[in-house]
């Protein structure tokens, strides 16, 4: 249901919104004039028909000039916004049983946290359904601390949710690149033919051949960031800063990390080229980018207090640059114009076998009219030139890892960001609005030639007048037509890999109480419905590990070898899967003397329930990573929690009822911090609108 309000919303009431003002405009001078009656009633059609001429001139031909800016500017915005939607159309579908392929079932099973809000409200920061639980916002690749991100879970679901954020990404792209032409004032044309290209670019698209979702949005987001920092550097104006500094904040929240690293290490270095004058003194702009990085400092605090409270204690596997398909960077701006599937899936020039690490495609054409672009480039605009120019030598610097490597060579306090880096050549992405802009600078060159009719003159004697605007147009066309007869395979969603054995899997193995279960590795489909039933899942893999830890040992296993009927473990199969129980490993239990006594236990995310009756005093174990933040209470009572690395508490004699809450201190400090942000947001610009009149 959701699916169709968010298309409805999109389709149609965004353009509406455009149209009720153009009405209210002309609705005005109506109410003023006499009325046409008809039969005692008046009639509002036949009194504008009436007093159209009167209603013309009085309606002063500067609010006809607004009404009709605001008319195009809907106009453009709602064929961004159909494109996207229709390149999306396979992600709108509202069936959960409709997926993205590989890295994607693996980073969407952490939006199902959010799915506890309703049900425990603040145990959603206790991510519990893998290898003994952690923080939730530890995780940088989904977009966990996004508002957008988690409202769209709350009210579809996960994968849905998911789902739709691609799409939305998608528009966000598209809207963030016609961002780019209005700053530079281009032309309709080349504002448009930039934006349809950068919705349908390889590098965005190519994402999806993992569904990595979260690339998406933050390439999306940070667009949108650099186009507001332009705008900011050539006008100054501290309404623009703010906007910067919200764009900025959500985007570090977007997901990920690798734009996040890109934009720190590679834009912004290049933004100095606008923050100074050609005698080479500080701008007093300089401010109004200080405000933006107070402001997206603060409210981008909600992830980054509780990340950095917890990095020293997790690690990542795959930080060797070497071993992760970094492709040298001569080689890189190949994959803006190879258009070879082969190519792709291949690890020829150095590059990632997988499609969505490498892939940048979008042809020949705009890299033509990029460098025709930089020939015919103004005086007074050079300055953001070098800007465009710089960034895209940095980004592709970062993206093969030669600056990371100098950087923390120089630098060996700089050695976490590494963290960030297990495939840097997606950093590479983040280059393709830079040259789509340089692009529409070239098309907008070539549109406003002074001479654009022309004659040829054929040996047979016949000519042939045309325009120039038309023969480009061609091209123009046919250049995004190319690239999403391309990228066209990576917007297909595919069904459940074998959904009926995975249900009946994921139903038959769920204990009756809280239990840690191993599936069979790399089956990640069966994870993803595992924990879609609230199963709680053991040894499986993740983007990160935490330190000097051991995963807690399942209670049971499924297995995809054949059945070992000898081991005494062996449980008996579901859906020729071998299934083995071990029951002695109790995810919660009484130890005495030695001896083990299982508890009856209830885990939502934060929130953990165990009874336990005992003949004699113990220590209560709960297999659950114990860690800052944890409280436990018996029978309502505070009590001291011991040392890691599992929860446990000192068990009297008894029946009893403990309880373990997860509630750390880091989440709300980011909170507030947050809320200081948007605070300080408002406050600047009432201030400022109090400054404007």
């Amino acid at each position: 249901m959701f699916t169709e309000l968010f298309l409805a919303f999109m389709v149609i009431f965004l353009p509406t919104i455009f149209g009720f003002q153009v009405i209210k405009k002309l609705w005005v001078p109506l109410e003023s004039s006499p009325q046409v009656r008809v039969f005692g009633y008046p009639s509002y059609i036949l009194t504008w028909l009436k007093y159209r001429r009167s209603i013309s001139a009085e309606f002063q031909e500067t609010e006809w000039i607004k009404v009709r800016k605001k008319l195009a500017l809907g106009a453009e915005w709602g064929a961004i916004v159909l494109w996207a939607l229709w390149l999306g159309r396979n992600f709108l579908h509202n069936n959960p049983k409709e997926w993205l392929p590989d890295d994607w079932v693996l980073i969407v099973q952490n939006y199902f946290a959010w799915e506890r809000f309703g049900q425990c409200g603040a145990c959603v920061f206790w991510n519990g359904s893998f290898n003994g639980g952690a923080p939730l916002l530890v995780d940088l690749l989904a977009a966990l601390a996004h508002p957008f991100a988690i409202i769209l879970v709350l009210l579809t679901g996960a994968i849905v949710g998911s789902k739709l954020l691609a799409v939305f990404s998608l528009i966000l792209a598209g809207l963030a690149q016609w961002y780019w032409a209005k700053i530079l004032r281009l032309g309709r044309i080349a504002r448009l033919w930039s934006a349809f290209l950068a919705v349908v670019g390889g590098h965005l698209i190519a994402r999806f051949q993992s569904g990595l979702v979260e690339v998406v949005f933050s390439i999306a987001s940070f667009s949108l960031v650099i186009a507001a920092s332009i705008h900011l550097a050539l006008t100054g104006r501290r309404k623009l800063a703010i906007g910067l500094g919200i764009f900025t904040g959500l985007a570090f929240l977007s997901g990920q990390g690798y734009l996040q690293l890109a934009f720190l290490l590679g834009v912004c270095p290049a933004l100095l080229i606008l923050l100074f004058n050609k005698k080479i003194a500080l701008r007093p702009v300089w401010r109004e980018f200080a405000w933006a990085t107070v402001i997206a400092l603060l409210l981008s605090a909600i992830l980054w207090v509780p990340f950095l409270h917890a990095f020293r204690d997790i690690s990542k596997p795959g930080m060797d640059m070497e071993v992760s398909g970094v492709q040298p960077i001569g080689y890189q701006p190949l994959n803006l114009i190879i258009r070879d599937y082969d190519y792709y899936y291949s690890n020829h020039l150095g590059k990632s076998e997988y499609p969505s690490i490498s892939v940048n495609y979008i042809g020949w054409f705009p890299i033509l009219v990029a460098l025709f672009a930089w020939r015919r480039i103004p005086r007074y605009k050079i300055q953001v030139a070098l800007f465009f120019l710089a960034s895209i030598f940095l980004i592709y610097g970062l993206s093969s890892a030669v600056l990371l490597k100098k950087l923390v060579s120089w630098f060996p306090l700089l050695e976490p960001i590494l963290f960030l880096g297990r495939y840097p050549a997606l950093i590479a992405s983040l280059a393709v609005p830079f040259i789509l802009a340089l692009a529409a600078w070239g098309v907008d060159f070539l549109l406003k030639l002074k001479q654009t009719e022309f004659e040829l003159r054929f040996f047979s004697g016949n000519t042939f007048k045309g325009n120039l605007i038309w023969v480009i147009t061609i091209p123009l066309i046919w250049s995004v037509w190319n690239v999403y007869d391309f990228v066209k395979p990576w917007l297909e969603t595919q069904p459940v890999p074998d959904d009926v054995k995975v249900y009946e899997i994921a139903s038959q193995i769920k204990p009756d109480t809280v239990q840690w279960v191993e599936l069979p590795f790399g089956d990640w489909g069966l994870g993803l419905v595992a924990v879609e039933n609230n199963i709680k899942l053991t040894n499986v893999f993740n983007h990160w590990t935490w330190k000097d830890r051991s995963l807690p040992p399942p209670y049971l296993r499924v297995s995809y070898d054949p059945a070992d009927v000898s081991d005494p473990s062996y449980a008996g199969d579901v859906e020729n899967s071998s299934v083995y129980s071990y029951p002695d490993q109790y995810y919660a239990y009484v130890e005495m003397d030695g001896e083990r006594v299982p508890c009856q236990a209830k885990a939502a995310g934060g929130n953990i329930d165990v009874e336990c009756q005992t003949a004699s005093p113990g220590q209560l174990i709960v297999m659950e990573n114990s860690w800052s933040g944890w409280k436990a209470k018996i029978d309502g009572k505070k009590t001291i929690l011991n040392s890691p690395p599992w929860l446990s508490v000192e068990a009297p004699a008894g029946t009893h009822l403990y309880e373990f809450r997860y509630r750390p201190w880091d989440v709300p400090l980011g909170g507030v911090l947050s809320l200081i942000g948007i605070g300080l947001a408002i406050q600047l610009w009432r201030a400022e609108s109090k400054k404007e009149r």
